[in-house]
């Protein structure tokens, strides 16, 4: 019986050292394997918003590049357009006063000299110039007039965009500018009158 015992611990401790190492092997490696699986969702993750981050960045230089072409009068709601008329005065509504096309642009704005916001899509001397969604675009209006204080011009607390870009105007092309709105009236009133005399 002892003998049997003594074969019977032998055998078992024989098996006992291979089996614990096949055992321990496969444990490690059922850890690696359940690592994997758990990090290849991140890393996939990862890498389609790293692809969307660069899509995303592309798609906003373009929008950048795009308003950087501009005229800086589109920023108004009136405009005086100088293919518009070859004499005389002309204003004309801007591109923008409809609103913007792009959905990544909630609104464009100018800051005036004095520091006062201003969108091309409200008038606030013409209400027949003003888009039906008047109330959305003062709620705009108002949202941004906070960040318009720092978007002053002198005030510098963005990174340099580089050489600020020069357009000179004849006295007559800034003058309508400056006085759209009169303008718009006058036009408007005059083609009324030319109207009820026909």
């Amino acid at each position: 019986m002892r003998r049997t015992a003594l074969a019977a611990a032998l055998v078992a401790a024989a098996l006992a050292l291979p089996l614990g190492a096949w055992w321990l092997s496969g444990s490690r490696e059922a850890r690696r394997e359940a690592e994997a699986l758990r990090s290849r969702p991140l890393e996939e993750a990862r890498a389609e918003a790293g692809r969307l981050a660069a899509l995303l960045a592309g798609r906003l230089e373009a929008l950048r590049q795009a308003e950087d072409r501009r005229p800086w009068q589109h920023y108004q709601n009136l405009y005086h357009e100088p293919k518009g008329a070859y004499e005389g005065q002309s204003v004309v509504p801007s591109p923008l006063a409809q609103g913007p096309e792009d959905p990544l642009v909630r609104a464009h704005f100018q800051v005036e000299a004095g520091g006062a916001l201003t969108l091309p899509t409200l008038n606030t001397q013409i209400d027949e110039l003003n888009r039906d969604n008047e109330v959305q675009w003062r709620g705009i209006q108002t949202d941004l007039a906070p960040l318009a204080a720092q978007c002053a011009p002198g005030v510098s607390s963005q990174k340099d965009q580089g050489p600020a870009q020069a357009q000179v105007l004849d006295e007559d092309s800034w003058s309508q500018n400056a006085k759209a709105n009169a303008i718009w009236r006058d036009l408007k009133s005059s083609s009324r009158k030319g109207q009820a005399q026909e």
